[in-house]
């Protein structure tokens, strides 16, 4: 995803650069965009401009409702930046409403479950992490199913973030890594102000970041003692081989890999087949699902531990209180056991 703010002193808008794709007809990567005229004041782009704007994207390049949620999002964003800087009173964009179609919606939820694993599946994608050469992958996927984090969430946390007395982490920060290089890694906030939280910690996520912690310092050592100009010294917990942070790319080009690996062999190792595809965003999911089959989890909890503030999500709760999170450890622990992370 990729986008332009390019405003001039008037406030006149000239281009908004969306996305990219792959053409159909050439295979090559192509950059799209959603443009209005050069030389259009900010102040007379209008909802039925932008509505317009992404009924024409859509049907020109069969976008799907995912993809137009992303760019809907892209434009708030864009506009976001208007107000704060006066060119506009309002989010122009905020009245556009987007609709998925019966299709669409059918879709969407067979991508969801594809994602989504049971309890098996977890079994068996840990087992194939532990054969992995470098563990900190491992170790972060146990702390993703632990927590609810994003990746991204994840990859800002240094060992300051935790307490391992009180048991808790700190999410205050988030990597921000898209189409840049190691050296131009830096932290932002975190995607919404409710993803500013602390949240308690179970045993097994716990003994995954003091095995982090431990592997940094010793690999920190041994580069310092032998200097690489391959490897990147990082202050962050979830380290690749080469000391950078673990990113939502690296982790899902080695899932990818673990997808296909699993969609050959899984019947003839587990004894059943693999018809699952995980990603980075899985282990949110899973998270959530954990908590919400518990009835007595209140959801003011389970919003509270992973940072949701949508309406759909917190059913109409305008406040965030603070709640303990004894139940929710309790309850991932107690699943955690079960599949034998634990052991």
């Amino acid at each position: 995803m990729y986008f332009e703010k390019r405003t001039k002193k008037d406030g006149s808008v000239f281009h908004i650069a969306i996305d990219d794709f792959i053409d159909p007809l050439t295979g090559k990567r192509k950059r799209t965009s959603i443009s209005f005229n050069s030389g259009t004041p900010l102040k007379k782009i209008t909802p039925l401009m932008i509505k317009q704007s992404l009924d024409t994207y859509k049907q020109d390049y069969h976008s799907t409702f995912s993809t137009m949620q992303h760019i809907k999002s892209t434009f708030n964003k864009i506009f976001d930046y208007a107000v704060l800087y006066n060119y506009l009173q309002f989010l122009p964009s905020q009245v556009v409403k987007l609709k998925a179609s019966t299709e669409e919606k059918v879709e969407k939820k067979a991508r969801l479950n594809q994602k989504f694993l049971n309890e098996a599946e977890i079994e068996v994608l840990i087992s194939e992490l532990r054969k992995r050469r470098n563990p900190s992958y491992l170790d972060l996927t146990l702390f993703l199913l632990g927590t609810g984090c994003r990746v991204g969430e994840a990859a800002a946390l240094t060992a300051e973030n935790i307490d391992f007395q009180r048991k808790t982490v700190t999410i205050e920060k988030s990597l921000q890594t898209h189409d840049l290089t190691v050296d131009e890694f830096y932290l932002d906030t975190t995607k919404t102000l409710a993803g500013e939280r602390i949240e308690e910690l179970p045993d097994f996520v716990l003994e995954a970041l003091r095995r982090c912690v431990d592997r940094n310092k010793r690999t920190d050592q041994m580069h310092t003692d032998n200097p690489s100009d391959a490897f990147h010294f990082s202050n962050s917990i979830f380290r690749t081989e080469y000391g950078s942070p673990i990113t939502s790319h690296s982790f899902r080009e080695l899932l990818t890999r673990i997808n296909k690996f699993l969609y050959k062999n899984c019947e003839a190792i587990y004894g059943f087949k693999w018809t699952k595809n995980v990603v980075p965003h899985s282990f949110r999911h899973i998270h959530v699902s954990i908590l919400r089959s518990d009835a007595s989890i209140p959801l003011k909890e389970v919003q509270e531990r992973v940072g949701h503030v949508e309406e759909e999500t917190t059913n109409g709760y305008t406040h965030r209180f603070s709640h303990s999170q004894a139940k929710s450890v309790k309850a991932i622990d107690t699943f955690a056991s079960r599949i034998g992370i634990t052991d």
